[in-house]
């Protein structure tokens, strides 16, 4: 993120040098270093542009990059913060300060910085597509969608609008407007058919329309093409088990070569009799969310998926109970939260 930002957004009004040292200090604050000698190099050149509000900025921007890249979540918006404080025009220093308090959940912040950066950079679409996922971690979908569409209307040439489609897809199918998302996951395919994420997004769709042969197509698609994510694979094995509740008995076998160990791995042990829900540790992602938030979202996806294999075994009493579990957690971001409320208005038990 820091050379990204460092090259295509930092005017080069900021990076006049004063004399030798600063141009030396300069091109070790914002350079391809290890981050442990940018925070260094940033810190001593705090000293030296104590007296002008605009390089402080500048120099702080840089220091909480390096910051974000050790990991150090709260410094690096510290940083941030007194970058703005120095200079409030300074937008990549909002940009930047966004992304962070968006991986903590402060997704309102983040709205009010982007924002103020779409009145910066009116023409970027960047600004905007970031802006639409904070309103969808709301579920905000009406927002959502408006600042989405903005992105594709102004996407500039080398912007890859098929992830641009299939972020609307999603909104579309936050607002369950089933039709609308299928062609906008559909457009995502025709742009960049290597994507598994657009096939994953059509087979949810399908899925919760109940068209199950169309939903096992784009499930194996997705989890051929990225079979490291087990995410596809769970929603196939769902939709099997919703056509055929006999092809439960062949998991086993169909999980033989897949590793388990790291979430949502644990699901399928869940799933196969092998685990308990209560007996499963809180994974350790999303990194910057609170404990009690990350147990938060393990038990959305848990009782979703449980719910899931209940409907297919016709325990129609239980999957309710747990598709309400599900969603009572809260986590509103999560595909599966979505998913519960979805399958809660078809079967008339929504709240």
């Amino acid at each position: 993120m820091a050379c990204i930002l460092a090259l295509l957004f930092v005017s080069s009004q900021y990076c006049v040098a004063a004399n030798a040292e600063r141009v030396e200090l300069l091109a070790k604050c914002d350079g391809p270093r290890q981050a442990v000698d940018r925070v260094v190099a940033c810190t001593s050149l705090l000293e030296l542009d104590k007296a002008s509000p605009k390089d402080m900025a500048f120099d702080y921007f840089f220091r909480g990059l390096a910051q974000a890249d050790l990991k150090k979540l709260e410094v690096s918006i510290d940083d941030l913060n007194n970058s703005i404080r120095f200079n409030p025009g300074f937008w990549p220093s909002r940009w930047a300060r966004a992304n962070l308090t968006a991986y903590q959940r402060h997704y309102e912040e983040a709205a009010k910085d982007w924002t103020i950066v779409i009145q910066f950079q009116p023409t970027l679409s960047a600004p905007h597509s970031q802006l639409s996922n904070n309103w969808y971690n709301l579920s905000k979908f009406d927002e959502s969608l408006i600042e989405l569409n903005k992105a594709i209307e102004m996407a500039e040439p080398k912007v890859q609008l098929s992830l641009y489609y299939a972020d609307r897809g999603l909104i579309y199918e936050g607002l369950r407007a089933w039709d609308k998302a299928i062609l906008d996951y559909s457009e995502s395919i025709r742009r960049d058919e290597k994507s598994y994420n657009p096939y994953y997004g059509r087979g949810r769709v399908e899925f919760l329309q109940g068209n199950m042969d169309a939903a096992i197509a784009d499930f194996s698609k997705a989890d051929s093409l990225n079979p490291s994510n087990l995410y596809p694979l769970l929603w196939l094995v769902m939709a099997q088990a919703r056509r055929n509740p006999e092809s439960l008995s062949t998991l086993r076998q169909q999980l033989a070569t897949r590793n388990l160990t790291e979430w949502p791995g644990p699901i399928f042990k869940i799933l196969l009799g092998d685990s308990v829900q209560e007996s499963e540790p809180t994974p350790p992602f999303p990194r910057y969310w609170s404990e009690a938030e990350r147990k938060a979202g393990a038990q959305c996806e848990m009782y979703f998926y449980r719910a899931e294999l209940a409907l297919a075994r016709k325990q129609n009493a239980l999957a309710s109970s747990l598709f309400h579990a599900a969603v009572d957690n809260g986590i509103e971001e999560y595909l599966e939260y979505q998913a519960a409320n979805s399958e809660l208005i078809r079967i008339g038990e929504h709240k």
